[in-house]
């Protein structure tokens, strides 16, 4: 029984149990966005692209589905309300800040009309 990996069997592992020459098979023909290199892992069989970029190798996941946002933190509402309490609590710490220099002062004047 030949299949079309058959020319890259040639040479036993474990006790004389047939293997592949995997130096010899077919590789992958993704290309990397960032370095522009292609993928060195194998292709799957009758394929021209590995597992990870057949997007077999990922259990659970239905063919062309995109990761879902998990915990919403970077959402643009989210940031939003972030960007406002971190305002509001800056605001907050400026009529602190005012008020405790004004008890300062008003503290001042009252020990020096004591004295």
């Amino acid at each position: 029984m030949e299949d079309e990996y058959s020319e890259y069997r040639g040479w036993t592992i474990n006790n004389g149990v047939p293997g592949y020459n995997l130096s010899r098979l077919p590789r992958c023909r993704a290309i990397a966005k960032s370095t522009g290199k292609r993928c060195r892992r194998a292709a799957k069989k009758g394929m021209e692209v590995c597992g990870i970029h057949a997007e077999t190798c990922r259990p659970g996941r239905k063919k062309g589905a995109h990761v879902p946002v998990k915990h919403g933190l970077y959402t643009k509402k989210a940031i939003q309300e972030r960007k406002e309490a971190r305002d509001a609590l800056q605001a907050l710490n400026g009529l602190i800040g005012a008020m405790n220099q004004e008890l300062e002062t008003s503290q001042l004047g009252i020990y020096e009309n004591e004295i």
